[in-house]
């Protein structure tokens, strides 16, 4: 019988398990991880869903006119403006925004536990920046639902499909945004060690995928190489000036 178990999954229940034996590690109970050694298996290459800079804009100008307790404009320009991975976002605090060194800091705390082992500290980007300023934050937590509770694992996901819906978009999952964010920033010209210090990324291939989310990145950049220059116009002549 053919096996029909696909290489995702497999791969996922290799996480589980070394995550598992990492926790024994850490209570002393093992010595060391039996999967330290394990490869993952290839995955066929998937491409992930991003959102093109006219769809982020539909998505923040509906969000905007929303009219309700909750800001939606500010937790998705949020996400966009930052590349922070959900919970990270959940769990962000007052204290974690420092507007005088401009930055978001991303820490372990009381109920959460960022994948970065060190603290990571996100620059406030300046169209970001007034954004937060003008929020009116009444709790330790500075997105919250309409109850001043952190936000439940689902809702704000639900939220963004019913944004692109309104919007007439093809809806994208949450982690879309963080995808949105990495893109972007490479098409734009940004390092890709700064975006992978910024994302939180430990190895850099992680990086490297992404600039495939731009279609037009490379091409961008091939046709900005100087090869001949203007001697390629001169009545096609290739002699080197002197």
């Amino acid at each position: 019988m053919k096996n029909l178990r696909k290489e995702r999954t497999i791969n996922f229940e290799l996480d589980m398990l070394s995550n598992l034996f990492r926790r024994l590690m850490d209570k002393d109970y093992l010595n060391y991880n039996p999967l330290s050694r394990v490869k993952r298996l290839q995955e066929p290459y998937k491409e992930e869903r991003w959102f093109t800079q006219e769809e982020v804009l539909k998505i923040l100008e509906v969000a905007k006119s929303e009219r309700a307790r909750i800001n939606w404009y500010a937790i998705f320009a949020t996400y966009y403006y930052t590349g922070m991975r959900k919970r990270e976002l959940m769990f962000l605090t007052r204290k974690d925004i420092d507007f005088e060194k401009g930055t978001i800091l991303i820490r372990h705390k009381e109920g959460f536990k960022p994948k970065t082992d060190r603290p990571r500290a996100i620059p406030i980007h300046p169209e970001l920046l007034p954004i937060l300023k003008s929020l009116s934050i009444k709790s330790d937590f500075v997105f919250v639902n309409s109850r001043g509770k952190p936000f439940s694992n689902d809702a704000i996901r639900q939220k963004l499909k019913k944004l692109c819906k309104k919007a007439g978009i093809k809806p994208g999952k949450l982690h879309s945004f963080r995808h949105t964010w990495t893109a972007h920033s490479i098409m734009k010209g940004c390092p890709s060690d700064v975006v992978q210090a910024i994302g939180g990324w430990k190895k850099k291939d992680m990086i490297e995928r992404y600039k495939h989310l731009a279609p037009d990145y490379m091409a961008d950049i091939y046709k900005k190489t100087v090869f001949l220059g203007k001697q390629s116009e001169d009545n096609g002549s290739l002699k080197a000036q002197d």
